[in-house]
């Protein structure tokens, strides 16, 4: 039979909102704690709403959580009672702890199984932290004993007096242990032994179910702890005969024993980190490639090779396919045109990447939705399709899952910070024209806010990009000092791009009246610059032509 969680999944989803708007204000009031460890009001109002998620999840029934939760909470309830003893550890653990919780919460609504050992390596974080040295991956097994057992194995258990074959049978064990303890015919005490708990599956499975009665009876005691650490032993365990086996499909023992990520919680920190790093490399390679760089066609075949592996590291079913499918694609960017092909839909790939990799714990099957549609999309591209209707639908659709998404408004933030180092860049040289060489850099800078522009299609703001990158490249160029017209039309189109940034990081409308402004006047002034470099080719031009006839 099929087992599912021992929770109700109806119950669970209608209190899926009230779980999540309790963890984001614990998770608000946790932060502002462990900022600095100073405000002791916030502690208190995290742990209370800590509190009232437990009393919340015993109600669900979601055992395995609460343990955890319950070990959570003393953690805090230390740092209560000695505020001293805060550390840039505790800091770590807690973050860990609290977006461990809110994935698996995560999973859980989107059809997971509920296997609380997915937060083992949190628990023992949790543990570690308040000096205990072991932790057990039990506490958080909490299977479901309410299971249709088969029908042939609810009747009589033994032939006879139960009490006196079950006497027999601990007599027999004790003499083959004492045996084997003594090395007295080691093999034979062995065999003696297990012939005595060779009970054959029917009549475990009938024992377990009479158990599980007195459980609900109230006169059982501890049985229920006692019936869990039987199936968590027999579900570790190789299924090495047909009693293993049954006992693992009735109870469906291996959705509650996930296999264990390899790595802690701070080595897939570092992982992430080290692909945000080589992503954001890789991003300036394709648009170096798609103008026709070789040397950045080859670095970014390289760099897509790189995050592929990385992504291998890391948990099944998250990165994996994303990466794979980017490298797979970078093969073909080996010429400008081919290059140009896929630029679009491969920047968007890197983005939604750079996406991935920011909401890593919480990633579900509308990520991988994204991935399959801009995959896709570059296939059909190799392959020299013409676009239609569905596919630029779906690109639609894709566009708007990653606005939901909060994906632009990120891009947005980054572009303005990189306006700003550019805007610094620009007073420096301004006051200081020494510093041309630098000016450099902010080309670099500003080519990469282009490829965002070109991803969100704001045609305008590009326009007023290019304009503001060529009056830079002019001084790159030559040994122009700027006149104090154009270093105030310069300082005001940033000023302008970073006004409609802001507002499009906030999910408002571009400011475009005063971007259009700012447009006009450095394309006016632009013009003004150009005018006397026609007129001086000219006579040069003229020049020539008349050598060349003498």
């Amino acid at each position: 039979m099929t087992n599912t969680a021992q929770f109700d999944r109806n119950a669970f989803a209608g209190v899926k909102p009230d779980l999540d708007s309790t963890l984001a204000v614990m998770g608000a009031r946790l932060d502002q704690y462990l900022d600095a460890f100073a405000d002791d009001a916030a502690l208190q109002a995290a742990r209370s709403e800590l509190q009232r998620l437990l009393e919340m999840l015993k109600t669900i029934r979601l055992n395995g959580v609460v343990a955890f939760c319950t070990e959570l909470e003393i953690v805090l309830g230390e740092l209560v009672s000695h505020p001293d003893m805060a550390s840039a550890l505790h800091r770590e653990v807690l973050h860990h702890a609290m977006l461990g919780l809110t994935s698996y919460l995560d999973a859980l609504a989107d059809g997971a199984d509920n296997a609380a050992l997915r937060l083992f390596a949190q628990y023992q974080e949790l543990q570690q932290l308040r000096g205990l040295e072991m932790s057990f991956e039990l506490d958080l097994f909490c299977p479901d004993l309410a299971v249709q057992l088969p029908q042939q194995v609810l009747g009589p258990q033994f032939e006879g007096d139960p009490s006196s074959r079950l006497k027999a049978l601990r007599s027999q064990y004790q003499q083959g242990l004492l045996h084997l303890l003594r090395q007295d015919g080691a093999p034979a005490a062995l065999q003696s032994m297990r012939q005595a708990l060779e009970l054959n599956g029917r009549k475990l499975l009938g024992r377990i179910d009479q158990q599980i009665r007195a459980v609900t009876e109230g006169n059982a005691g501890e049985a229920q702890l006692t019936l869990n650490e039987m199936l968590y032993l027999i579900g570790r365990s190789h299924s090495v005969s047909d009693l293993v086996a049954e006992i693992k499909q009735t109870y469906a023992l291996d959705s509650y024993l996930p296999k264990l990520a390899a790595l802690p919680p701070g080595e897939v920190s570092q992982i992430l980190g080290a692909m945000r790093d080589v992503l954001r490399v890789a991003e300036e390679c394709l648009e170096h490639a798609a103008r026709g760089n070789k040397v950045a066609r080859n670095k970014f075949i390289e760099y897509a090779g790189q995050l592929a592996a990385q992504s291998r590291q890391l948990d099944h079913n998250t990165l994996q396919y994303l990466t794979q499918q980017i490298q797979t694609f970078s093969q073909y960017a080996n010429g400008p045109e081919q290059a140009r092909l896929i630029a679009l839909d491969m920047a968007m790939a890197l983005l939604l990447l750079r996406s991935g990799i920011r909401h890593y714990g919480s990633l579900d099957n509308g990520f991988q939705e994204q991935v399959r549609i801009l995959s896709g999309r570059m296939q059909a591209a190799v392959q020299r399709q013409p676009e239609d209707a569905r596919r630029l639908a779906e690109l639609v659709h894709l566009h708007c899952r990653m606005q939901q998404g909060d994906v632009l408004a990120h891009l947005f933030n980054e572009m303005l910070a990189n306006l700003q180092y550019v805007e610094q860049g620009l007073s420096a040289f301004f006051s200081d024209a020494a510093r041309r060489g630098e000016l450099t850099g902010l080309l670099r800078l500003l080519g990469q806010i282009q490829g965002g522009l070109r991803l969100a299609s704001l045609e305008q703001a590009e326009q007023m990009l290019v304009l503001i990158q060529n009056c830079i490249r002019r001084f790159v160029q030559s040994d122009d000092i700027p006149e104090a017209s154009e270093s105030q039309a310069l300082a005001g189109a940033v000023g302008a791009l970073e006004s409609h940034f802001r507002h499009l990081a906030h999910g408002q409308p571009g400011d475009a009246p005063p971007l259009q402004a700012a447009l006009d006047g450095l394309s006016g002034l632009q013009q003004v610059h150009a005018q006397p470099a026609i007129a001086s080719e000219q006579p040069r031009i003229s020049a020539e032509t008349q050598g060349a006839a003498g």
